[in-house]
């Protein structure tokens, strides 16, 4: 698959998600935590962003303590304002914020 097909498929998936009820917006963090590609304001991309990405950090600490030889897939934070669905992969992470008082997206 060349750049310009997961591009495309990229865009695809993002108009696809972000045309679901009770979304909010959307978020893809590189490895280290930097915003690579949002729907939010720059301001706010930064904060989930750093957020999110401390969060994956003790959570994926944790299971290590746990001794679990578990790996996280797939994280659902849900507060009474937003509902934080996180996917982790090697690469990247995207993290899709949505309205938990509306229909789920994923």
């Amino acid at each position: 698959m060349n750049e310009n097909t997961t591009t495309k498929n990229v865009e695809e998936t993002i108009k696809r998600i972000s045309s679901q009820k009770g979304f909010i917006g959307l978020l893809i963090l590189n490895h280290s935590g930097a915003v690579i590609r949002t729907t939010f304001e720059e301001e706010q991309a930064q904060i989930y962003g750093t957020f999110i990405n401390r969060f994956l950090f003790h959570t994926k600490e944790s299971l290590t303590e746990l001794k679990t030889d578990e790996e996280l897939t797939f994280l659902r934070l849900r507060t009474r304002k937003q509902d934080f669905l996180i996917v982790p992969e090697f690469q990247y992470t995207m993290v899709v914020v949505q309205d938990p008082n509306s229909e789920s997206i994923l």
